[in-house]
């Protein structure tokens, strides 16, 4: 009798078991079958408490961790769907529910999101394993490559991507920016001529391609690229850098202000190389348009952020007098006219009667005579040439060999330059066993202050 009640227990036992085990494998996916529709209905607050309380259970269940990620994502909290999608990573299994290749996509998102570029690529390479024809890894994979200044792969990649597909844009454009980079520029111009005329991406295209002319002096070719080019909001800044610094190279400092400005108006970050640039290349426009001001207001922003940033250190150091001198900043922001009286009258405090006085390039030209030889009849007038310079580059000894020729040509001995910055070691060689004088800032702000004394 008791045989017999043990056997009936047992099997009554095993059938309890199986019972169990059989709901257990049925309640599982009926369960994440209820999650999946939760999350189709919108019920987001719903969803994420049973998904969370699945996980509960079972923590290796890795679909309740990839859908969980999801809800994560549409409750704009990307951070928690990273993490639940690491965990995804650990188990390595993927079903229906979590696609291999759709979670590896969005893995490698957010590598690429939160700054962990060599786990992305990784991503992307077991990606294109996956799906060895998709387009769209290889130009990501490309991408990522060129980030790690890998050129050479990158470039492998995007002809890839052209062989397979020829009409994709994307791929002709990232071509035509690795071969501008590379200084490629017959190759780039072609690749970027192609993205355009397949219509995607043109706002890039169109800038590389005025970046391409500009670098080839075809000024007036590229701003008619960059026109349209800043019709593309992501690219605006950039390329109003560069239109500007190309009216500056055509000497339209107007336009390189108006542009420039619009620019420096656009900065977020000050630390930012756009920024530097957009700044520094106002500071040069506003220096050429004489509003030496607001030129040094440019540099000394930049200096505060950077101070080794090309060469603001060196423009502050040479414009110091023109924030504590008066005389300097007139003479260097005066109009044309004002100018030339300005120099008329250092003429006169260096002893010499001016004869004749034009205009040059950032200056002034004057002939001029002994005061002295100039009140005798029969005393030779000795001429002297001047060149007054109001810039701030050092003197080189070339512009000096011009000076001399020119002296030659007018046939006359003797000469003087005259400038606002100061001379190089060369310049000063060069002129010791020839006539002519060179005057720099420190004795040039001596002759204004004689000059002042000097009724109009």
């Amino acid at each position: 009798m008791w045989e017999n009640i043990i056997i009936y227990v047992s099997i009554g036992l095993v059938a309890a078991g199986g019972l169990f085990f059989a709901l257990k494998s049925f309640l599982i996916p009926l369960r994440v079958s209820y999650l999946i529709r939760l999350m189709d209905q919108n019920k987001l607050g719903l969803a994420l408490r049973t998904a969370k309380r699945m996980i509960t259970k079972e923590p290796n269940n890795f679909e309740a961790h990839y859908l969980l990620s999801e809800c994560y994502t549409r409750d704009q909290k990307p951070e928690l769907a990273f993490m639940e999608l690491k965990i995804v990573s650990q188990i390595s299994k993927f079903s229906s529910i979590c696609p291999e290749a759709e979670f590896r996509k969005k893995i490698a998102g957010m590598y690429a999101q939160f700054g962990q570029a060599e786990e992305a690529l990784k991503e992307y390479l077991m990606l294109i394993r996956l799906q060895p024809n998709n387009t769209e890894y290889l130009l990501l994979a490309g991408e990522l490559f060129e980030e790690r200044n890998k050129p050479d792969v990158a470039l492998a990649y995007y002809q890839k991507v052209i062989k397979m597909d020829s009409g994709n844009a994307e791929g002709h454009l990232r071509l035509g920016r690795l071969f501008f980079n590379r200084k490629q520029y017959i190759e780039a111009q072609a690749e970027l001529e192609k993205a355009v005329s397949l219509g995607a991406g043109t706002g890039e295209a169109f800038f590389f391609l005025g970046k391409i002319c500009k670098e080839n002096h075809d000024y007036n070719a590229a701003l008619n690229y960059l026109d349209k080019a800043v019709k593309d909001a992501d690219m605006r800044m950039r390329v109003l850098v560069e239109r500007g610094s190309s009216f500056l190279l055509l000497g339209n400092f107007d336009g390189a202000i108006s542009d420039l400005e619009r620019a420096v108006s656009m900065i977020e970050e000050e630390n930012d190389t756009i920024s530097l640039y957009a700044r520094y290349y106002l500071g040069q426009a506003y220096e050429k348009a004489k509003n030496i001001d607001k030129a040094i207001d440019q540099w000394e922003k930049i200096y505060a952020v950077k101070a080794v940033f090309r060469d603001v250190g060196e423009k502050l150091s040479k414009y110091q007098e023109f924030r504590t001198d008066d005389l300097v900043k007139d003479y260097l922001t005066a109009s044309n006219e004002d100018y030339i009286g300005m120099c008329r009258k250092v003429v006169y405090a260096m002893g010499l009667t001016v004869q004749d006085i034009n205009p040059v390039r950032n200056g002034c030209q004057v002939v001029a005579i002994d005061e002295e030889s100039s009140k005798w009849r029969n005393i030779k007038k000795l001429p002297k040439l001047i060149l007054f310079l109001r810039v701030a580059e050092r003197i080189d000894e070339p512009l000096i060999r011009r000076f001399i020729e020119e002296m030659k040509v007018a046939r006359i001995s003797r000469g003087s330059i005259i400038t606002s910055s100061d001379f190089s070691p060369k310049a000063e060689e060069f002129v010791t066993s020839r006539p002519v004088e060179l005057v720099n800032k420190e004795r040039l702000q001596i002759l204004l202050n004689e000059a002042k004394k000097i009724p109009d």
